[in-house]
């Protein structure tokens, strides 16, 4: 389904309230596949929500080890911090 919405057009970075972004709540979801689908179709690796959060940094916290190689191996920023209220 990813593939064919980007095929037709649709953006592989659109926001939602919360400011997650497809790839954040793919990879949150364990959807690798759509993940990779994402970034190959240029979805941008370091968006950061409301929370403070990036991809990367949301699978550090959920210890996801594949979300996180995935996201370094494709050049996500490792050294950007989240400011917890």
């Amino acid at each position: 389904m990813v593939s064919l919405l980007l095929e037709r057009g649709a953006s592989p970075d659109p926001v939602d309230d919360k400011g997650d972004t497809p790839l954040l709540r793919d990879l949150s979801l364990g959807k690798m596949k759509a993940a990779r689908v994402l970034i190959k179709n240029g979805a941008k690796l370091d968006p950061v929500n409301q929370y403070g959060l990036t991809p990367l940094l949301r699978a550090v916290l959920s210890s996801d080890v594949a979300a996180v190689s995935l996201l370094i191996e494709e050049g996500a920023v490792v050294d950007l911090c989240a400011e917890f209220s």
